[in-house]
C-alpha cells in the first residue's frame, strides 16, 4: 500500500507480494517495476509510467490472496493474511525512527479490494485513494456457466453494488470526523462497465474468455487485448488503464492544476 515521493505531488505506497519483515523495507525503488511495460500490477505502472521513479519512493504492502478480515472470509493460505496485518506490518515498519522519511502531506495510501476479499486516520496519514468494487459478476469465474462460481453471479450482481453504494457514504463520513483528511475516491465499478460495454473504444477485444492459443502456443492475453488472465485476475493492459485513471484523477484534484493559469489553449502552472 504506498509512494512516497519528495515533490509537490501526491506519493504512493502499494507492491505484491513483499514481505517486508523477512527482507526489510529496501529504498522505495523496487527493481521489479523498473525498465518493464508488461505483466505489471496497476500500481507499479502508476510508479513507473506516470510517476518520476528517481523522485517517487514506492511500497507495497499488499498480499495475493489476502482479505479483509479472517473473521469474515479466512485467506485461502494463511499466509497471505488479512488487511489487518498489513497495517500492522505498515505501522511496525514505517512508523519507527529511521526506516523511511515520510510525511503525510506528500504520501498516498490506497486500497484495492478484489474478488476475494476502512481506513486509516493515524500515524500523520492524510491523503487516500480508495476504489469501489469492479462488477464482480463479470469475472469469468462467475459470468461464465462452465465455472465454479456462477452460482451466485446474481447474488453479485446485487450485493456490490451494496458495497459501492455504502462506500461512498463511508468516505463522506470518514472526512467530516477526520479533520484534514483526503479521501480520493475512484469509480472503477463504471469504468470497468463501459469496458465491457465498449470494449475496442478502450482498446480490448474480449472479456469473457481467458485463454487463447495460436499455432498451440498460447498467446499474451494482455498484448491480444483480453480483460482477464485466469478467472479472477485481469490482465496487464487493464492494470494499464486503472494506472492512467488514477493518474488523471489525481493530478485533475492537484493543486498544481487548480492554481494553474488559463489561456485558451493551455494551463500555465
Amino acid at each position: 500500500m504506498g509512494l512516497a515521493q519528495r515533490e509537490d505531488n501526491v506519493c504512493l505506497v502499494t507492491s505484491h507480494g513483499s514481505k517486508y519483515r523477512e527482507h526489510g523495507i529496501g529504498d522505495g525503488h523496487p527493481a521489479h517495476a523498473l525498465g518493464r511495460t508488461t505483466n505489471l500490477k496497476w500500481a507499479d505502472y502508476l510508479y513507473n509510467t506516470f510517476k518520476v521513479p528517481e523522485t517517487t519512493q514506492y511500497w507495497n504492502f499488499g498480499r495475493d490472496g489476502c482479505t479483509i478480515d479472517w473473521e469474515i472470509v479466512r485467506p485461502r493460505l494463511d499466509i497471505s493474511g488479512s488487511l489487518d496485518q498489513q497495517l500492522d506490518e505498515f505501522f511496525e515498519l514505517f512508523t519507527a525512527k529511521g526506516h523511511v522519511e515520510w510525511a503525510g502531506e506528500s504520501s498516498l495510501f490506497t486500497l484495492f479490494m478484489g474478488i476475494n476479499d476502512m481506513l486509516m486516520p493515524s500515524a500523520e496519514t492524510r491523503h487516500f485513494l480508495l476504489f469501489t468494487l469492479s462488477p464482480l459478476e463479470e469475472a469469468p469465474k462467475y459470468s461464465l456457466p462452465s465455472e465454479i462460481g456462477h452460482n451466485i453471479s446474481d447474488i453479485l450482481a446485487v450485493s456490490t453494488p451494496m458495497y459501492n453504494r455504502a462506500l461512498k457514504t463511508a468516505v463522506h463520513r470518514f472526512e467530516d470526523v477526520n479533520d484534514g483528511s483526503n479521501v480520493f475516491l475512484f469509480d472503477w465499478d463504471n469504468m470497468y462497465r463501459l469496458i465491457v460495454a465498449h470494449p475496442e473504444v478502450y482498446g480490448f477485444t474480449e472479456c469473457k474468455r481467458y485463454k487463447m492459443s495460436k499455432d498451440g502456443q498460447p498467446v499474451d492475453l494482455g498484448s491480444a487485448g483480453f480483460c482477464w488472465w485466469d478467472n479472477s485476475h485481469m490482465t496487464w493492459s487493464i492494470a494499464q488503464l486503472i494506472a492512467r485513471g488514477v493518474h488523471n484523477l489525481l493530478l485533475r484534484h492537484s493543486s498544481s492544476f487548480w492554481q494553474s493559469e488559463e489561456t485558451e489553449n493551455a494551463l500555465v502552472g
